[in-house]
Order: structure tokens, then C-alpha cells, then sequence
């Protein structure tokens, strides 16, 4: 008979991610076969893996939540993290297929909900994919409400070059401040309630073009980066951060819902 227990960074982590290959397979993110790498990478690290844990906090606090223990077998988890005094998220809520329709799941959230309220939560978000009725009604069933959708699509390249469209120009450094109430405007209010953008994070390195993307290449990205004007005011942004080493690049847009 299996029970909940806290997890232990320790000694779960490999079993973790046995578990969350298992329960997604196919359906992981790029990021999600990351996360896999490093929790087997951390899970091999034995006594080094304990110290790094016992010395980082920020480090226990990523790997924070329950696993429903079968016979030594982790078969099922729900990871919990702390973003703001009073809000909490929950993520890699999963169990192995053999161990489903018993109400572990279910369980866990329980678990997971009440340590929550308990360390003074009063605000819990989770994301879930869209065709997971199943996971759907749990949730519905604990009293979650929708607060929006978020898309997560990917191009591997496309067979030819886009043209460049013909009203968009090179974005104006002095004018980020723009840009980040265009976002304000842009965001639908669930998820700009669930995470909002902050100032700092529109501001240019350096307001220099030539150095400002310097900064950027030193990062390890070529920044192209374009808005679109209405008379004065910024109705549009496009943002392309395109990865020096690696295969995967982000876009980002932001138009005003008028336009």
C-alpha cells in the first residue's frame, strides 16, 4: 500500500524523472527533457548532490513537494514553489499509468494544497494542457478557476525567408518605457494578474544601439528587435532573441489589442 511523503531531493530525484518521462513521454517541452537531464545528473551526484542541497536554498526550494511512494517506487508527485508572499505555484503533478484511477492523484493535491495554506498561501496558480479533460475536472473539482490560455508553438524553419513587413522599423532604445506599457496593455488580464511584467525587464542594457547588442552577443544572443508606430504612440513590438550556440531562439510579440 502506497503513502505521500515529502520528497527528498536526495534520493528522488532519478525516480522523479523516471516518473515524469513515463507520465508525459512524448508530450515534454524541450525544457521538460532538460529538466530530465539535470534531475538524473543531480540523482547520480550522491553525497555531492546533498551538500549542494543542504548548502542552496534556492536549490531545495526548486525540487519542494510530495511523492506517493509505492514500495520504494516514486509513482507519483506534485512540486510546489513559492512566487510571491502569499502565492504559490504547482507543477509535475503526475502519476506512472499502473498506479492511476486509485485517487493518488487527487491526494497529492490535497497534500499539496494544505502545506500551502499552512506556510500562509492564500493564492495557488497551476497550468494544464487543454486536452486533459481529466486533469481538468480535478482541478475544477479543488476549485480552480481559468484565468487564461497560453499557446506554446514552435517553428523548425520555414522553407523560405519571410519578407520584411513594410511598416515596422528599428525599435527606438529611449522609448522601452513604451514597450512596457504596450505589454500592459497587450496582456489579458488572467495572466497579467498571474505574472506581471516588471519595468527592468524592458530596459535596455545600454542605450546605445552599437552597444547594446554588444551586451547582448555577450550573452550569448543577437537581438533584432522592431516596432510599429501609429502616428506617435507604439501599437506593435517584435523581438527576436536568436541563440548564438544553441538551436532553439525566442519571439516575442506584443500588439495592442485595438490593432
Amino acid at each position: 500500500m502506497g503513502f505521500i511523503r515529502m520528497m527528498n531531493p536526495e534520493r528522488d530525484l532519478e525516480g522523479l524523472a523516471n516518473l515524469l518521462e513515463e507520465a508525459f513521454g512524448y508530450d515534454l517541452s524541450q525544457e521538460g527533457r532538460e529538466l530530465l537531464r539535470e534531475l538524473r545528473l543531480l540523482g547520480k551526484m550522491g553525497p555531492l548532490g546533498g551538500l549542494l542541497f543542504a548548502l542552496d536554498s534556492a536549490l531545495r526550494g526548486e525540487f519542494k513537494g510530495f511523492v506517493w511512494d509505492e514500495g520504494g517506487k516514486v509513482a507519483g508527485n506534485v512540486s510546489v514553489s513559492q512566487t510571491g508572499w502569499d502565492r504559490w505555484h504547482i507543477s509535475n503533478v503526475a502519476v506512472a499509468p499502473a498506479y492511476r484511477s486509485r485517487g493518488i492523484a487527487r491526494r497529492l493535491m490535497q497534500t499539496a494544497l494544505t502545506y500551502i495554506w499552512e506556510q500562509g498561501g492564500r493564492w495557488v496558480t497551476l497550468q494544464v494542457r487543454e486536452d486533459n479533460p481529466v486533469a481538468i475536472s480535478l482541478y475544477k473539482s479543488l476549485g480552480f478557476e481559468e484565468l487564461g490560455k497560453i499557446a506554446e508553438m514552435e517553428l523548425e524553419a520555414p522553407a523560405k525567408p519571410f519578407p520584411p513587413g513594410d511598416q515596422a522599423a528599428d525599435f527606438d532604445l529611449s522609448r522601452w518605457m513604451d514597450e512596457y506599457e504596450l505589454a500592459m496593455e497587450s496582456i489579458p488580464p488572467g495572466l497579467l494578474w498571474l505574472e506581471r511584467p516588471r519595468p527592468e525587464g524592458f530596459r535596455p542594457l545600454s542605450f546605445n544601439p552599437f552597444l547594446n547588442r554588444l551586451a547582448y552577443l555577450a550573452q550569448g544572443y543577437d537581438l533584432h528587435h522592431v516596432m510599429v508606430l501609429k502616428g506617435e504612440e507604439m501599437v506593435a513590438t517584435a523581438a527576436l532573441w536568436k541563440s548564438l550556440w544553441g538551436k532553439r531562439h525566442k519571439l516575442q510579440f506584443l500588439i495592442h489589442p485595438e490593432v
